[in-house]
C-alpha cells in the first residue's frame, strides 16, 4: 500500500492559538475546542498507525480473530491484562506469532477484541473451523472465539473499522486503544527527494483513493493512495512502460555505457 500526502505549506509545530483571550489566557471555549482537536488527533494518528502496521505486515490471508468475553466485562485494565496472557499462550505454541488487536465495545458496554494474526491452522469444513474455535476459546478462557478470513485487498482498513470513533471516549483515556507485536516490520516513510520518486513512479496510475483536506498546520493538504495489488498489468502497460524507460534513460544519463537494457 503507497500513500501520499501533497502538503501546501511546511510542517508549522508553533500552534496559532485563535482561543487565546485578550489577557493572554485561553478561555473556557477555547479550551474545550483544543481539548476536542486533541482528541481527534491522538484517535486519527491511532487509526492511522495501526493501518498502515498492518498493510506492511498482513494480507488477506492472515487470520481474523474475535475475542469475546461471556460475561459483561467493562473493566478495561483487566481485559488488557487478559488479552497480553492470551497472546502469551500462543507464542509458547507459535514462537514467530505476530498480531495487531483492538479494542472494542458493545452497545451493552462490554469490551472485545478484533485481532489480525500469522496464527497457523487451516480447515476444509465448518466442523474444523468450529475445532480451532474451540481450541482458541480454551486458550483465552473468558467467553467465546470467533475466526475466518477477510478476503480484502487492504486488511488494515478492514480493521480499524472496530476502533471507537468516538473521539472523547472516556472509558479509553489513558489507555490503549492498540495492541501490536514489537517485531512487526514498521511502515516505511519517505520525505523529499526519497518521497518524489515514489510520486513519480505511481502519478500516471490511478489511485484507489483520494481526500483532499485543510490542515491549520499544513494548509490544503492532497491525499493519494495507491494499492499495487489491484491493477492490472496489461491495463495500464502503456504508463507502467513509460515509467520503466524513463528509469533506463535516468541510469543512461548517470552511468552511459556502464547500463545494458535486456
Amino acid at each position: 500500500m503507497i500513500e501520499i500526502y501533497k502538503y501546501q505549506s511546511n510542517i508549522n509545530y508553533k500552534l496559532d492559538d485563535e482561543f487565546r483571550s485578550d489577557k493572554g489566557g485561553r478561555d473556557n471555549e477555547g479550551k474545550e475546542e483544543r481539548k476536542k482537536e486533541y482528541n481527534a488527533t491522538v484517535n486519527q494518528r491511532a487509526r492511522n498507525k495501526i493501518r498502515r502496521l498492518i498493510n506492511a505486515n498482513f494480507t488477506s490471508k492472515s487470520l481474523f480473530i474475535t475475542l469475546t468475553y461471556k460475561k459483561n466485562m467493562q473493566d478495561i485494565e483487566s481485559a488488557n491484562n487478559d488479552l497480553k496472557k492470551f497472546v502469551q499462550k500462543i507464542k509458547r505454541r507459535q514462537k514467530n506469532f505476530q498480531y495487531v488487536a483492538v479494542i472494542e465495545f458493545q452497545k451493552r458496554g462490554a469490551i472485545h477484541y478484533h485481532m489480525l494474526c500469522n496464527y497457523e491452522c487451516s480447515w476444509k469444513n465448518h466442523e474444523e473451523l468450529q475445532s480451532h474455535e474451540r481450541d482458541l476459546g480454551n486458550v483465552w478462557g473468558h467467553g467465546f472465539v470467533d475466526i475466518g478470513y477477510k478476503e480484502n485487498d487492504n486488511a488494515g482498513a478492514y480493521l480499524i473499522k472496530y476502533m471507537t470513533k468516538e473521539n472523547d471516549d472516556e472509558r479509553l483515556k489513558g489507555k490503549k486503544r492498540y495492541f501490536f507485536s514489537r517485531s512487526l516490520k514498521q511502515p516505511e516513510e519517505l520525505t523529499g527527494v526519497d518521497a518524489i520518486d515514489i510520486i513519480k513512479e505511481f502519478e500516471n496510475l490511478p489511485p484507489v483513493f483520494t481526500n483532499e483536506y485543510y490542515s491549520e498546520f499544513h494548509g490544503t493538504v492532497n491525499y493519494y493512495e495507491y494499492n499495487p495489488m489491484r491493477y492490472n498489468y496489461d491495463e495500464f502497460k502503456d504508463s507502467i512502460e513509460k515509467i520503466e524507460m524513463a528509469a533506463v534513460e535516468k541510469a543512461i544519463e548517470l552511468f552511459g555505457d556502464l547500463v545494458e537494457v535486456v
